[in-house]
C-alpha cells in the first residue's frame, strides 16, 4: 500500500495505512509489439508481482525522448473534446520503474 492509502476495518471508521517502503519492484516486460503510428511506437504488457498490465504504450514524439503511458480510457466531454481517464494508477516510484524497464527492453529490441 502506498502512503496515504486507506484500510477498511470491520470495526470503526477507515484509517490511514502506515507509510510503505518505496523499494523498486521487479518488473517483467512482455510482448512488445511495434506500431509506429503517429507518436505511438509500440504496445507491451508488464508483469509486477502477480499483476499483469496490458496495453502499456511507448510514445515518442519527433525529436523528443520516448516515454511510457499506462492504459487509459478515452471519453468525450460535454464540450465535445476527447478526454482520457487512467484505467490503472500506480505510485510514482512504481511508474518510474515501469518506464525504465519498458524503455530499456524496447531499446534493446530495436538494436
Amino acid at each position: 500500500m502506498g502512503n496515504g492509502d486507506l484500510i477498511a476495518t470491520t470495526k470503526g471508521p477507515l484509517r490511514q495505512a502506515p507509510p510503505a517502503q518505496k523499494s523498486a519492484p521487479v518488473i517483467y516486460v512482455e510482448n512488445i509489439k511495434t506500431i509506429n503510428k503517429g507518436s505511438l511506437r509500440a504496445f507491451c504488457s508488464v508483469l509486477i508481482g502477480g499483476l499483469k498490465i496490458h496495453s502499456v504504450r511507448i510514445v515518442q514524439e519527433d525529436g523528443k525522448a520516448a516515454w511510457v503511458s499506462l492504459p487509459q480510457q478515452e471519453w468525450t466531454g460535454q464540450d465535445g473534446k476527447k478526454r482520457y481517464a487512467p484505467i490503472v494508477e500506480v505510485p510514482d516510484h512504481i511508474k518510474a520503474a515501469i518506464q525504465e524497464s519498458v524503455l530499456q527492453v524496447w531499446e534493446a529490441q530495436r538494436r
